[in-house]
């Protein structure tokens, strides 16, 4: 069997150890949240940068094309175009065409259009010419309309590539435009050798019918977006693809993939496809795992050193408090046996002053019967009165022996007793006390048998009626006053013991029941008495004790005193 602080120990331990486990795993949450939050911060960090490289290709590609086509267009080949010779306009340009594609090799077309936007010469295939413009192909038709250059992402008859289209002209006559068209894996393989993605490209829905390729209408749909090329990282997983968000996660062949989504704009702003770059996140999620693994190991290992530390320090803690424990239960016992002791001199006082008067009568008596057997006068009446009054004064002698017996005894079970019997006991104990100081007691009480301890109780009633005889004994009173009397119901009863010694001073009235806490000196009392009657009335007979000074009448006149309130249960 385990000790009862052993049982304490061992609870507390539980308690600290699920409180501990509790702390380690919302610490392990908090920090999976923290880790969570920053590589999510990382991520769109590094898609904030992707977004930001990939516009700045785009305007570096624009920029060097627009230079390599203002080099291209020379003063011989604007007046060729002019005057549509197409063998001499190719001449011109060839060299700087194959020096483009020679820098670009994703540059696809070099096409120079009339002013109605049919095709006069594609360098890329100069056999191919004489085509009307289709209608479809606004960023042709805008900068014919506009003579202003254009850039932006369309799809061709080929392909979607990102155009570059500039108006023409010579001598200040608009006489037609040119387009250049780049592949955009052009800019994803720039952006592949710095950021190691890879990439699909999904075209809006609503200009196929420019496109030659007709499997393009058929293919795998998002949204209004078609799936035009890429790997199969996307093509097979297109139910994961949500193009309406900026960024989010798929899981491919257990592997999981950030994904970036680009807008390709056309030259008005609006968005015409959709790239798709993305890279494996394995890297990242087993950095994420292992230092998940590394936090939690660290978490538990700190858990553990405090339940070591803890464990240490609450059995030296318990240690204290059970030294602690004696400690309190040796004073109480001091403090309790100094109690006793005080109120037994005081029984011891008012049981001397008991014993004068039948102490007197044996005394009379027996004098009496001896004088009278000498003078041979005495008679049988007179020898049975006087033996009567001998014996009448003995038995009241052996009840107060009995009674200070009684009192001296300690009972360790709680036993019922009538609650005025004990009353009327008491202040037969103090009645000559009582007498001499001309202190009048009044008794009005009820039969009622309560459940308890009469001797504690009994201790308890001797140190209030005490304390209120040497209040009354300190003041000029031509009538001193102490009643006693009781009130009950179904639950309680209450004793109410008054005087008239004029009460208790308020400034130390939260006092009186603290321990050695006494006015009469150390001479006069020890301090104890009213602290031990409140501990017996509270603590063994599981009452109330309470004390405040009132004012009341009593034969036309007003008195004021301390008046205490004992309320013990009925059980």
């Amino acid at each position: 069997m385990l000790s009862k602080e052993q049982r304490i120990k061992n609870t507390i331990l539980i308690l600290i150890m699920l409180i501990l486990i509790s702390a380690g795993f919302i610490i392990s949450i908090y920090d999976n949240h923290l880790i969570k939050t920053h590589i999510s911060e990382d991520m769109q960090e590094k898609n904030r940068h992707i977004n930001k490289v990939f516009n700045l290709f785009i305007n570096d590609m624009d920029r060097e094309i627009s230079q390599r086509t203002d080099k291209m267009l020379c003063k011989e080949a604007r007046k060729e175009f002019f005057n549509q010779n197409r063998d001499a306009l190719y001449k011109l340009v060839k060299d700087d065409y194959e020096d483009m594609i020679k820098s670009n090799s994703f540059l696809k077309i070099v096409t120079f259009r009339l002013p109605d936007g049919s095709a006069f010469l594609r360098v890329h295939k100069p056999e191919m010419y004489g085509d009307s413009l289709n209608t479809k192909r606004k960023i042709i038709i805008d900068t014919i309309t506009t003579q202003k250059r254009q850039f932006g992402f369309e799809l061709g008859k080929l392909r979607m590539t990102h155009r570059v289209v500039t108006p023409i002209f010579y001598n200040d006559t608009f006489v037609g435009v040119v387009e250049i068209g780049i592949e955009p894996e052009y800019i994803i393989e720039k952006m592949n050798n710095l950021f190691d993605i890879k990439s699909s490209l999904f075209v809006k829905d609503g200009n196929l019918e420019v496109s030659l390729d007709k499997n393009l209408e058929n293919r795998s749909r998002v949204g209004n977006f078609i799936f035009a090329r890429g790997s199969n990282i996307i093509k097979d997983n297109l139910n994961q693809i949500d193009l309406s968000k900026n960024s989010f996660r798929i899981l491919f062949q257990n592997r999981e993939y950030h994904i970036n989504v680009i807008d390709l704009l056309d030259h008005k702003g609006n968005v015409a496809a959709k790239i798709l770059v993305y890279y494996d996140l394995t890297k990242e999620n087993e950095e994420f795992s292992s230092l998940m693994k590394k936090n939690l190991i660290a978490i538990f290992l700190v858990i553990f050193m405090l339940f070591i530390v803890l464990n240490i320090g609450l059995n030296y803690f318990l240690k204290k408090i059970d030294q602690l424990y004696l400690n309190v239960l040796k004073k109480d016992k001091m403090m309790l046996q100094q109690s006793k002791l005080a109120s037994m001199g005081e029984m011891i006082g008012n049981i001397a002053h008991q014993w004068r008067q039948p102490l007197s009568v044996i005394s009379t008596s027996a004098s009496g019967l001896r004088l009278q057997n000498e003078l041979k006068i005495l008679d049988d009446e007179q020898l049975n009165n006087s033996v009567e009054c001998i014996v009448n004064s003995t038995k009241y002698l052996s009840q107060t022996i009995d009674d200070f017996i009684s009192f001296v005894k300690n009972s360790q079970d709680a036993v019922e007793f009538d609650i005025k019997e004990n009353l009327e006991k008491n202040l037969g104990i103090l009645k000559g006390s009582l007498k001499i100081h001309e202190v009048n007691v009044f008794l009005d009480s009820q039969n009622k048998i309560i459940k308890g301890f009469p001797n504690e109780l009994t201790q308890v009633f001797i140190n209030i009626v005490h304390n209120a005889k040497d209040a009354l004994k300190s003041n000029t009173l031509n009538n001193r006053l102490v009643f006693v009397s009781t009130i009950s119901d179904e639950n309680s009863i209450k004793i109410i013991i008054k005087d008239n010694a004029g009460g208790i001073p308020e400034d130390i009235m939260s006092k009186i029941f603290d321990p050695y806490f006494t006015t009469k000196g150390d001479s006069d009392g020890t301090g104890l008495g009213l602290y031990m009657s409140y501990r017996i009335i509270n603590e063994n007979m599981g009452g109330s004790i309470k004390v405040e000074n009132i004012e009341y009448e009593y034969e036309g006149k007003v008195h004021k005193g301390a008046q205490f309130s004992i309320t013990l249960p009925i059980t």
